[in-house]
């Protein structure tokens, strides 16, 4: 099983063991560097060292990127297996698979030559425990490269490198399944309406979801019939309570909307019932201890709109005094 991370287009896989995957989406071909190479299709100028030469070998590009000039570079290692003859026996043994029917629609894809080379070698470094699990990576490493070219071979057995999945099985059920090529287009929560995804050729465990709870729960990594809602990335379920700074402003507004809507309603329905009405309209000004009253029209129209048109209007305080309520209501 692997935990991916993805972000503006990468995309990393890691097996929690030893394989890291790397993708990165077409648009960025030929427009990146570093060590884990430049994406323009070759393979043989990625070993490009701190000086911005191109080695072909490791152990050259390595030395090369060294984090203090102190460090002493690597010298070459002698072949393991020459080191450990008693360990190249077993170490071939395991790694004919390669060659056998198992592999053998992949051959003519990938060549399996090179996989076998690094799996024998693999085989005789590993002394010190974990030497099956060094012969799996090379096995697994192999059968992802298959599965690029459209070909998933089905290679685990439960004698060799077998992988369960009842780790990821809650008591009493049997969600999880291996699978040698994963469901493109599960759905899941955040992809409800099942849209088909890449990276689907990745062996591993997989979920199983039924009828009944046909969507695979991402947060709580199990199937469900119900899924919960998102705010901020962050999953609620139905009765959970959600936080939000904007909660009274939301309830103020809402209760405002609700009142403007009904005394619209009732200017409405009394603007049909009644075309024009002639109102007396008192201002007090914050200048005058008296009232002042002022004639207005209100008029109503088809846009719902309620407009209030002052009549002439003689002040006794000068004509430079504005009311305050003098404008158009909309």
């Amino acid at each position: 099983m692997y935990w991916m991370v993805a972000a503006n287009g990468l995309h990393i896989f890691w097996d929690k063991k030893t394989t890291i995957y790397v993708h990165v989406d077409p648009i960025f071909k030929g427009r990146l560097c570093g060590l884990c190479g430049n994406f323009d299709g070759d393979a043989q100028n990625d070993f490009v060292q701190k000086t911005l030469g191109t080695v072909t070998s490791a152990l050259d590009f390595g030395n090369s990127w060294t984090a203090d000039n102190f460090c002493p570079e690597v010298n070459a290692t002698k072949d393991p297996c020459f080191v450990n003859p008693h360990r190249k026996p077993w170490a071939q043994r395991r790694c004919n698979i390669l060659y056998s029917h198992v592999f053998e629609p992949c051959h003519e894809l990938v060549d399996p030559s090179i996989y076998f080379n690094m799996c024998e070698n693999d085989g005789c470094a590993c002394d010190t425990g974990g030497d099956c699990e060094c012969i799996c990576t090379i096995l697994a490493a192999y059968s992802y490269d298959c599965a690029l070219s459209n070909v998933f071979p089905s290679w685990r057995t439960p004698e060799i490198c077998p992988l369960g999945c009842d780790l990821y099985n809650a008591e009493g059920k049997c969600e999880w399944h291996y699978k040698i090529k994963g469901d493109s287009c599960l759905k899941t929560c955040q992809n409800p309406k099942g849209e088909c995804k890449p990276f689907s050729q990745f062996e591993g465990c997989y979920p199983v979801c039924t009828e009944s709870t046909p969507f695979f729960d991402e947060d709580a990594m199990n199937c469900t019939a119900t899924c919960p809602c998102y705010y901020d990335n962050i999953p609620y379920h139905i009765g959970d309570p959600m936080p939000s700074p904007d909660i009274c402003q939301s309830w103020l507004l809402n209760i405002m909307s609700l009142f403007l809507s009904i005394l619209m309603l009732h200017v409405q329905l009394l603007m049909r019932t009644l075309f024009s009405i002639q109102l007396v309209v008192c201002i007090l000004f914050p200048f005058a201890l008296e009232l002042h009253p002022i004639n207005y029209t209100i008029s109503y129209n088809a846009s719902s709109r309620v407009h209030l048109l002052p009549y002439p209007y003689n002040w006794r305080r000068g004509s430079d005094v504005k009311p305050a309520v003098l404008r158009t209501c909309s």
